[in-house]
């Protein structure tokens, strides 16, 4: 089989979250690597005629879609895929509906409003005035960017107006949202879909390890991508759980199915949650093609489940070939 990896367009230059699509590319590349499959890595750039062009002289038989960002931005990524649709071609992943969905984090939460599924409450940056629209804390992030991008501690605030004010200063490029920042627990939920089911590999807790009492608990910029930082080192994945946390586990994965066919996500996802003092739970995002890294969340997800990373990577594949050639896309 020809198998096109395509990834977003990266500069050395660029940020840590964007240089980690690279190493992603070459960890499916040798994943795939194996008997009669062809496989390259491709970048994705504005210029549609670059691809078109790779797609037709290297014969692909399947993308392999790794693309984060078009120019550095994740709002337009689908079109990506809807590229793909036109030419007939089979790929990984989520479709473009799903892709478009859940990318516009706004568009995504009402979405999910509209089919009474809890998601905190939330404005997007044209509607910020000076009257608060709903009750403290909040948490100012961007609407449509991954990798938790322009997100940091000091997105979170307890005055309004000092949030209205923060909110003026920052690049005018990027959009942002207001949402209610959910004191309590936080949890990711990895599902795989085969052909028309969706298999929940795991939840897995997030836990603010010596954080002080004033320090938000958020899984921000740093504690992603920068290793010497305090967040870095002090936030950790967990799969340990209580007797008492099986009925909430359950309801988590419950939820994240919800969601996920509320959003028409047909591809690998991460649910992202938030879950309140009173144990209830808000979704804060759904991650259609969330990172396939060796240390990234869905991989220990895959492997709490006995997934070898193979066996994910095939299983990806496979769930592109059967929607593509049963007519989902």
């Amino acid at each position: 089989m020809n198998i096109l990896i395509l990834t977003s367009s990266v500069s050395p230059e660029d940020s840590a979250d964007e240089q980690d699509t690279l190493i992603e590319a070459e960890y499916v590349r040798i994943q795939l690597s194996t008997g009669n499959n062809r496989v390259e890595i491709f970048p994705f750039t504005r210029n549609p005629m670059e691809v078109l062009n790779k797609l037709s002289k290297f014969n692909a038989d399947m993308v392999f879609n790794l693309v984060e960002t078009i120019g550095g931005k994740s709002a337009e990524i689908f079109k990506v895929l809807s590229l793909l649709e036109l030419m007939d071609i089979p790929y990984t992943g989520s479709s473009s509906k799903g892709m478009m969905l859940s990318t516009d984090k706004i568009l995504a939460k009402r979405v999910l409003k509209g089919c009474s599924i809890s998601t905190p409450a939330m404005l997007n940056s044209i509607e910020i005035t000076d009257e608060e629209p709903f009750s403290g804390p909040w948490i100012l992030k961007p609407s449509s960017e991954e990798g938790s991008s322009g997100f940091l501690e000091t997105s979170v605030f307890s005055d309004w107006i000092e949030l209205c004010n923060y909110q003026k200063k920052l690049p005018s490029h990027i959009d942002y949202m207001v949402e209610k920042f959910i004191n309590g627990r936080e949890f990711n939920v990895a599902v795989l879909p085969s052909e028309n089911n969706y298999y929940c590999l795991g939840v897995s807790e997030i836990i603010f390890k010596n954080f002080p009492e004033n320090k938000p608990r958020i899984l921000d910029y740093k504690a992603k991508w920068e290793p010497d930082s305090f967040e870095y080192e002090n936030t950790i994945r967990s799969f340990e759980f209580s007797p008492e946390d099986e009925i909430l586990q359950h309801t988590l994965k419950n939820e994240a199915i919800r969601g996920i066919r509320a959003l028409d996500i047909d591809g690998y996802c991460r649910v992202d949650f938030r879950v309140d003092e009173n144990g209830v739970p808000y979704i804060l995002e759904i991650n259609a093609n969330p990172c396939i890294s060796p240390d990234a969340g869905f991989m220990a997800a895959a492997a709490q489940s006995s997934f070898q990373p193979d066996n994910i990577i095939h299983q990806i594949i496979s769930q592109g070939q059967w929607r593509h050639f049963h007519g989902k896309s």
